[in-house]
């Protein structure tokens, strides 16, 4: 699938699971892809590895960092639970499974 072809189904809201990452910026995961409203489409399959930090200003929310070769892409993340579902989205997007749940990811110091 094409961005263009993405974009236009994401626009129309046809048939494809949305799940929102961020309610304010307007950033959701559909299908492989990653779509931040008005900004940008990444799509999965072509990203390397993904980094993550607490957000110091808003408790709970996250800033993941998608890295694709020498670029970075970054979105805000509402919770934890919207880390693990874009990273389970990315090894699925790579034919990988990936069984990850959210104290995994906090650690065992938050």
């Amino acid at each position: 699938m094409t961005y263009e072809e993405v974009r236009s189904l994401a626009l129309k809201g046809d048939n494809m699971e949305k799940y929102e990452i961020n309610e304010y910026t307007s950033a959701y995961i559909l299908d492989e892809f990653v779509v931040k409203s008005g900004r940008w489409i990444v799509n999965l399959a072509n990203v390397d590895f993904m980094t993550y930090r607490a957000n110091e200003k808003i408790h709970g929310a996250y800033l993941v960092t998608m890295h694709i070769g020498d670029k970075e892409v970054k979105v805000m993340a509402d919770d934890i639970y919207a880390v693990g579902k874009l990273f389970r989205t990315w090894a699925t997007a790579n034919n990988k499974k990936l069984e990850i749940e959210a104290g995994d990811l906090v650690g065992t110091n938050e």
